[in-house]
Parts: structure tokens; C-alpha cells; sequence
């Protein structure tokens, strides 16, 4: 929902093709970015959704000789220990995880004292690693 938003609010038109999912796992990761360079108009820049896909696509990049950010720029997602050990660092969006962990357990709560109200969503602040 986050990517669609700020497509949207950037006057950016969504494309499908740029969109590679699998398992949340190192080799989704791995595959994805070997698939997304072997297009005809690889991107210049990639954003990974969690910790095992960016270790997989930065492992992908680094055994085909690929130097990130220089030749294409990469965002991880909550793998700061790993995109911050790297030279130059990546940067990295990091989850309030104690946060998350804390309200969902309050929902839960509610839930097993009787709560039958509706579905309930929370956006939590996220924060950007440079």
C-alpha cells in the first residue's frame, strides 16, 4: 500500500513489470535481481522489502561484479546491521519493531476481553538510515 501511495503522490504511473515478488527468503532476493537485470532497461535504483531478499540481491550484485549504491542504488528493509557494514553504507527504512510488536499484543488483548468491534489498522512511523 506504502509503494502505491507514493507512486500516486508523486504523479508516478504504477508499472507491474518493475514488481517482482516471491518467498521472503534469500533466494527471491537473488532471483529477483539477476531477473531485473537481465531486462531490457534494467533499473537504476532497487527497493527491497525485508532482510533475507536484500541479502540475496546483494549477494547476486556482488558475485557479478555489481558495486552498490555506485552502479545502482539500493534501499534495504530492516537490515541496517548488514546495509550499514557495507562501503559506502545503504540506506535503510527500519521498523519501530518494539513498537509493532507492543500493539499488536494490545489488539490481541482487547480481542481475548470481548473487543468484536471492527478490524483495526495502525501506521506506524517508520524510519530512514542513510
Amino acid at each position: 500500500m506504502g509503494y502505491l501511495r507514493a507512486l500516486s503522490d508523486h504523479d508516478i504511473p504504477y508499472d507491474d513489470a518493475l514488481v517482482l515478488s516471491g518467498e521472503l527468503e534469500f533466494a527471491t532476493g537473488y532471483r529477483c535481481f539477476l531477473e531485473l537485470m537481465a531486462s531490457s532497461t534494467p533499473p537504476t535504483a532497487i527497493f527491497s522489502t525485508n532482510y533475507d531478499i536484500t541479502l540475496g540481491l546483494i549477494t547476486a550484485a556482488q558475485e557479478r561484479g555489481i558495486h552498490l549504491p555506485e552502479q545502482i542504488s539500493v534501499f534495504g528493509y530492516d537490515c541496517v546491521e548488514v546495509c550499514s557494514m557495507m562501503t559506502p553504507p545503504l540506506p535503510v527504512v527500519q521498523q519501530p519493531e518494539r513498537e509493532i510488536g507492543q500493539t499488536a499484543a494490545n489488539y490481541l488483548m482487547d480481542r481475548l476481553g470481548g473487543y468484536d468491534g471492527p478490524p483495526r489498522q495502525s501506521r506506524l512511523k517508520s524510519k530512514l538510515i542513510l
